[in-house]
This record gives structure tokens, sequence and C-alpha cells, in this order.
């Protein structure tokens, strides 16, 4: 799927709209220009609006990809760089309100909370819209993504249903926990009887499944247990996914939307929507590499799968690229690679499922 930043001119909505004959004729809109009074009309436009939010979704991937991993033993740092502090303190569990990094998220994140939100709102009264379900569900589930991803980095934060102006914004307190969950809970379940059981020509729209593996992902970390197990009951279901026999062909950039694969970034490089190489590093001898930790390479056996995607590294110009993450550089566009990001699959659905019987037997 191609997923372009759309632009959509207009302020934050404000207030009640006027509703008399007599103030409406003073609301006029350029007729040749798209503003926030005319825009959302078409089934198109509010195709343009969900795809704004995929596309957010694309922006501070790298906390996905990489800050993520120093909370782990996937990526260490064991030196601090001017240019790494902000890892660093990640990576050694320092939590400093001048991170870099945090405030990009909190930013990027919001705006795209705003840009589901605009769409839901403009969504009131157009339910005779042909995909009028699919985009309801997709802005849900994007929401909740958002939202989710908000609370793991920060625990519990402001909450806002609908777009508000900035000023009010500024007065919208922390949620409880309860609310966090509660707000979750009903998006996804309703995003899941909304979305289609199964993806159309642009694959990396969601379906269902990804709405039931987000909520049972959401319910585990709010430790409940048995709530997480029926709605992992209704992802299998979903019987057009599954495991891959060998985890190279997940990655493989030849095999993409394989049947394990429930909810990616897309990237395609041939029209210059790549991205360049994760995990890149200028040598390929180990002792140098950070990246994974040692303790986490030492867990993988010789015979495992699994540990050439961790341990490899193909030399491309002049980096090593990590196996897992391999690709050729695109022939117009020589910086761009196209991998896609798994964000959820099969994987964490049978890992979660042993969690919840675990906890529920």
């Amino acid at each position: 799927m191609k997923l372009r930043h759309i632009t959509i001119a207009g302020c934050m909505l404000c207030g009640a709209a006027l509703t008399s004959c007599g103030d409406s004729f003073f609301e006029q809109y350029p007729a040749n220009e798209i503003t926030e009074g005319n825009f959302y009309q078409s089934d198109d436009d509010f195709n343009q609006g969900v795809r704004s939010c995929y596309a957010k979704l694309k922006t501070e991937s790298g906390y996905y990809i990489t800050e993520l991993g120093y909370r782990s033993d996937e990526s260490t740092l064991l030196a601090m760089a001017t240019s790494t502090q902000d890892r660093y303190d990640i990576d050694h569990f320092q939590d400093v309100a001048s991170n870099g990094i945090c405030a990009d998220i909190w930013k990027a994140w919001y705006n795209g909370i705003y840009r589901c939100n605009d769409v839901l709102d403009h969504m009131t009264g157009k339910e005779s819209l042909p995909n009028y379900r699919q985009y309801r569900g997709e802005a849900l589930f994007i929401r909740s993504w958002f939202y989710f991803n908000l609370y793991r980095a920060f625990g519990v934060v402001p909450i806002a249903r609908n777009v508000v102006n900035p000023e009010a914004a500024k007065s919208i307190p922390r949620c409880s926990e309860q609310e966090m969950y509660s707000l979750l809970v009903s998006d996804l379940t309703e995003a899941a009887s909304l979305l289609p059981a199964k993806a159309g020509a642009e694959k990396a729209r969601v379906t269902d499944i990804a709405a039931w593996t987000l909520l049972a992902k959401v319910q585990l970390t709010f430790k409940r247990h048995a709530e997480a197990r029926a709605s992992l009951d209704e992802a299998i279901k979903n019987t057009s996914y599954g495991l891959m026999d060998n985890p190279a062909d997940v990655f493989d950039v030849n095999k993409k939307f394989n049947k394990e694969l429930i909810f990616v970034l897309h990237y395609e490089k041939t029209n210059g929507e790549g991205h360049g190489h994760w995990y890149s590093q200028k040598s390929n001898v180990l002792s140098e590499i950070n990246s994974p930790s040692p303790e986490l390479r030492a867990l993988y056996s010789t015979d495992d799968l699994r540990r050439p995607l961790i341990w490899e590294y193909i030399k491309q110009g002049s980096l090593y690229v990590l196996k897992k993450w391999y690709d050729e550089y695109d022939a117009t566009y020589t910086s761009h690679v196209g991998n896609d990001f798994p964000f959820l699959r099969y994987a964490d659905i049978t890992l979660m499922y042993a969690e919840a019987l675990a906890e529920t037997s």
C-alpha cells in the first residue's frame, strides 16, 4: 500500500458548529482549495484521511525498531557519546525529561491521534459511505495503537476522543489506569467488529485479526488474562494466518505479506518510499558489535534457525547489514531498501495464548 502524507488545510475543530440558516450563509469555503470545511465529503476523501493515519505510523518508527530494543538485550550501548546520550539513557533505564527521543515520539504519536480523531469526527452522519465500516475500524485501530504505545512508554497519559483546540488540550489531565483500559478495549472491540477478515488489494491495511491481537496484548498488559484468552480465541478463528516453517521467511523481502504477518509497516523502495538499512554496522567483527548483546546471542544454540538472523552480517557497500534485515538497494533510489517492519505477527498470538493459558489454567 502506498501510504503518503497528505495535507488537509484548516485548523483543529473548535466548539459547536453554527447551525442557523443565517449563520451558515457566512460559512463559505474557497471552491478551488481543500479546507477543513469542504474536504471530508466523498468516500475517497475519507480514504485519504485514513491513509494519513497510516502514514503517521512511520514517523518515529525508529522507536519501535531501535529504541525499544535498548530496553532489552536486543540492542546495547556500552559507552556514551554526545550523539548517543538519549539512547544511552534509554538503554540504562534513566528517564530524563529532556530526552529528545521521548519528546519526538510524544509529539508524533499525539499528532497521529489527532489525525484519527479528525477522521472519526467527520464520519458522524456518514454511515452511507461505501467503506464506512472499514474506515472507522481502521481509524479506531490506529488510534488505539498510538494510545497503547504511549501508555507503554509513559504510563497514563491525557486522552482526547475528539479533536480539541490547542488551548483546551492543555487542560486535559492524565487519565487513570481504568480509563485507558476502557478506551482501548472499547475501541478495539468495535474495530474488530468493523474490519474485514481478509485484506483487499492494499494488503497493508489492517484486518479483524489485528484488532483482536492488539486487544489481547492490551489485556495481558493490564493482567486481564481470561479476557485476553477470549480475544485470542477470536483471532485464531481467522485461518488465513499461521506460523512460517522457516523464521527467515518471515522477514524475507521476497515473501512480503506472508501468512505470519498480521500488521506491518509497509515500504516500497522502487517509488522512493523505502528506508535506509536497519541495524547496519561498519564492521562484521562480533566483538565490536553491541547490537544485539552477547548475552542474547548466547541463548541461541548452533542449530537454532533464528541464530543466523542475528549473528550473520552481509557486506553491502561500506556497511555490514544484519541478515535478518538484508535487502538490495533500489537501482533508482540508491540509498533505499524495502524491508517491511512487522508490528504484529502470528507468533505473538501463540506466545500470548501460552501466557494466557498459564495464568488461567
